[in-house]
């Protein structure tokens, strides 16, 4: 996989400063840890011409990008953090419902509860990030233009420039085609930046409201749990751990692990032994393939990772209801190729055998979040509190 430069700069610049952890940079963007750390390296030696990035050793675009730079103090204004995002969804479907969340209601429903939450702050995040590309610029001409100007003398001349165009266009001494073409020249490349930065955070954004969603509803049901458990430094991280590390590795066999995955794309595998134990029950899930984060995801599901995941990794699926059937389809449909002499090839996805596993795994090892709730969940919890 090809990263853009502009990914790898600010990916280092973050792990840098300490805002992200290799691990977890790995996680968002896909790259393995070794290819990261390689990152890290040039970076370290030479920031600025590690990737050969010329638009950011100067100018407005520098400017605008990092911890300090204009998106980043102004998304504050407009940008709730995760968490807080995460609970003003929460607080709108409530709205919607007209009552808190029970536990008998996840219980009974979990798929479409997480479904909708996840679709509001969605739409909620859409909103904050309207107001963000557009008020970018207008809030640093109102709030900071004439008192910083010595941390932003490229944003200053552009925004001095803009002025200039604007009386020009006041005093009637340009065309309507002249201002829209010096404009869209001095606009356009900040436009791109900051619609970069947006796409970026909402990536991270979509694995962090999964998550935060999926702890509400543990919460609720009094689930014990732990999120982002580490075993002992220097291993990895689990999203989830019930009842808690210290515990699991007592009793493994009535704790469990939950891993999160916004999408099903290379970077799954990372979730594979992210376990104490291989006696521990372990999920992988997703809420891939019903196009909530992305349209495309429709075919992210394949024979092939559901293998890897359930018949290899030994890992319990959870995946929206609409999702399990399509792998329901997906293994009758490997089965009758199979029958009728059809090659399809891939290695183990020609045994006819790991099909027909899969396909009666489904319900028990591929299942719902209705299933991991009302079945799987509570009679861990239930050991615990005898």
């Amino acid at each position: 996989m090809v990263y853009a430069k502009e990914i790898k700069y600010q990916i280092c610049k973050r792990i840098v400063e300490k805002e992200i952890s290799v691990e977890k940079a790995s996680l968002e963007c896909g790259a393995s840890i070794g290819t990261i750390k390689k990152w890290v390296n040039l970076y370290e030696k030479d920031p600025d011409n590690a990737f050969k990035k010329k638009d950011i050793e100067g100018g407005v675009e520098k400017e605008l990008q990092g911890t300090q730079g204009l998106i980043n103090v102004v998304r504050g204004q407009f940008l709730l953090s995760e968490k807080q995002m995460s609970a003003e969804a929460y607080r709108r479907y409530v709205v919607n419902i007209g009552h808190e969340l029970e536990p008998s209601d996840i219980e009974n429903d979990a798929d479409t509860i997480l479904k909708e939450l996840l679709f509001l702050e969605l739409d909620y995040y859409k909103e904050c990030t309207d107001k963000l590309l557009t008020n970018a610029l207008p809030y640093y001409r109102k709030n900071i233009y004439g008192t910083l100007d010595d941390s932003y003398p490229n944003t200053r001349k552009l925004i001095n420039e803009l002025d200039e165009i604007y009386y020009e266009v006041k005093d009637e001494k340009i065309t309507q085609e002249v201002f829209l073409e010096k404009v869209s020249s001095r606009m356009n490349p900040i436009t791109h930046l900051i619609s970069f930065s947006i796409y970026q955070s909402s990536k991270s954004r979509a694995g962090a409201a999964f998550e935060n969603h999926l702890q509400k509803l543990l919460d609720i049901c009094g689930i014990r749990n732990k999120s982002q458990q580490q075993e002992r430094e220097g291993k990895t991280i689990i999203d989830f751990v019930i009842p808690s590390i210290e515990e699991a590795q007592r009793n493994p066999a009535h704790s469990a692990s939950i891993e999160c995955q916004t999408t099903l794309k290379d970077r799954f595998r990372l979730s594979s032994g992210k376990t104490i134990t291989t006696d521990m029950n372990c999920f992988l899930a997703t809420p891939t393939g019903v196009g909530i984060f992305t349209k495309k995801d429709n075919k992210d599901i394949t024979v092939q990772k559901v293998s890897e995941i359930v018949y290899e990794d030994k890992m319990t699926l959870v995946v929206f209801p609409e999702v399990q059937e399509r792998i329901k389809e997906l293994l009758y449909k490997n089965i009758e190729l199979l029958e009728k002499g059809t090659d399809i090839g891939k290695g183990f996805l020609g045994k006819k055998d790991i099909c027909g596993i899969l396909l009666n795994q489904i319900g028990t090892k591929i299942i719902t979040f209705t299933q991991l709730f009302k079945r799987e969940l509570p009679v861990i919890n239930k050991y615990w509190e005898l």
